[in-house]
């Protein structure tokens, strides 16, 4: 089974979860949350926001975000964009 976005792991009580998946980027992005503290998380989120004055209604906004996370590749990012 793949981890796709990983939900069967927050709705689950393991003492250890392994999650499969073979898209490298996808990979990162959890290795990423698991070694970053929360916060760092939450102000690499926020800033994000704020910077592209990210919404629900701001497709230009978002299409900055993504052009610039296909540059950069920051796990952090795609966070942001799957979230948007």
């Amino acid at each position: 089974m793949f981890a796709g976005g990983g939900n069967i792991r927050l709705n689950i009580s393991a003492n250890k979860i392994i999650l499969n998946d073979n898209l490298a980027y996808l990979i990162d992005l959890y290795k990423n949350c698991k070694k970053t503290p929360m916060k760092k998380v939450l102000e690499h989120v926020y800033k994000r926001i704020d910077e592209y004055a990210l919404s629900i209604s701001n497709k230009e906004g978002y299409i900055k975000l993504r052009e610039y996370y296909n540059k950069t590749k920051d796990p952090l990012d795609l966070f942001v964009l799957i979230s948007y």
